[in-house]
């Protein structure tokens, strides 16, 4: 009994793996890209989060170890909407907040299916989750600034933020870095979209996971798209600057169709056009990641101080 225990649960947690779950840019992909935004911070983000490339580049993957219905059905039906938004059928102007979205959209004709309807899973949140976790981690910058730390007490609690800044980061990082990568802001996620015109005859089965998995895995390393990013620049608003960053991605899904019809990827022949364009799209992700990461680490400076005045008034009366 004891001896075949070890075995019993290993088969145990194997059951539990999610199959056939779409994750943006692969495990590899998202560690990568997030290492890289870290590594080109401007150097008045404090030491703690410019030392975390590590720990960031693991949690950028976190979102999508939370996709397995059988482990987690519930946070699975909470966030698994929030990894794309197929830009074909949400033009802009988007609403405020996720839950105006939902409803605007619920139930409504969707454009070239009568009578087919929008439901729940056609619902893509990708931008709200940015703009909820950018505010997410201003807020953290923001408590981190006005965190005293004299005491060893206050010392314990300050490093209690960081923990929750880096956090919230991560968690901001998956949804910026899955938005870089074209076939999360398209109706053709997985195969060219009978609703699209094809002139061109693509086609594209399987692309998703053999596009930024496999040829990821086995053809890019953080070397060859980190010299690529751009230079710092401000984001935001939030939601507006999500989804000038997912219509910036969303234009390179046609190029993507066609480096597959001519060497698919993930066998091995794709070439150098294939690597300077996936290079490219990891360098985007980067360098979104590390602007959103900066905007929000500026935005928390005269938001702490704001909150310093008003503590200091309130005290004063």
């Amino acid at each position: 009994m004891t001896a075949i225990a070890p075995r019993v649960l290993a088969l145990g947690v194997l059951v539990l793996v999610p199959v056939g779950v779409a994750h943006a840019w692969g495990e590899k992909g998202h560690t990568m890209s997030a290492r890289v935004a870290v590594h080109t911070l401007p150097g008045d983000v404090p030491a703690f989060f410019r030392a975390a490339d590590v720990e960031l580049g693991y949690l950028c993957g976190e979102p999508d170890r939370w996709r397995s219905e059988v482990r987690e059905p519930a946070l699975r039906g909470l966030t698994d909407r929030d990894h794309g938004l197929r830009v074909e059928d949400f033009p802009l102007p988007l609403p405020a907040h996720r839950y105006e979205f939902f409803l605007q959209y619920i139930g409504k004709p969707r454009p070239g299916l009568p009578p087919a309807v929008y439901t729940y899973r056609d619902m893509n949140f990708a931008p709200y989750a940015i703009a909820e976790n950018a505010e997410r981690l201003t807020s953290g910058f923001m408590l981190w600034r006005l965190a005293p730390a004299h005491t060893a007490v206050e010392r314990r609690i300050k490093r209690q933020i960081e923990q929750n800044v880096l956090y919230s980061a991560g968690i901001l990082a998956h949804f910026v870095t899955d938005t870089a990568q074209p076939l999360h802001t398209t109706l053709s996620t997985n195969g060219w979209s009978p609703r699209l015109p094809n002139p061109r005859g693509f086609v594209g089965e399987n692309i998703h996971s053999r596009f930024e998995t496999t040829y990821v895995d086995a053809a890019i390393e953080e070397r060859d798209f980190a010299p690529l990013v751009a230079p710092v620049r401000p984001r935001g608003p939030w939601l507006e600057a999500a989804m000038e960053h997912i219509r910036a991605a969303h234009q390179h899904v046609e190029a993507l169709y066609a480096l597959d019809q001519t060497h698919p990827f993930g066998e091995g022949a794709e070439g150098p056009e294939a690597k300077r364009f996936t290079s490219q799209r990891l360098a985007e992700a980067a360098g979104a990641l590390r602007d959103f990461w900066y905007t929000a680490w500026t935005r928390s400076g005269p938001l702490a101080e704001a909150e310093r005045y008003s503590r200091s008034r309130r005290t004063s009366r």
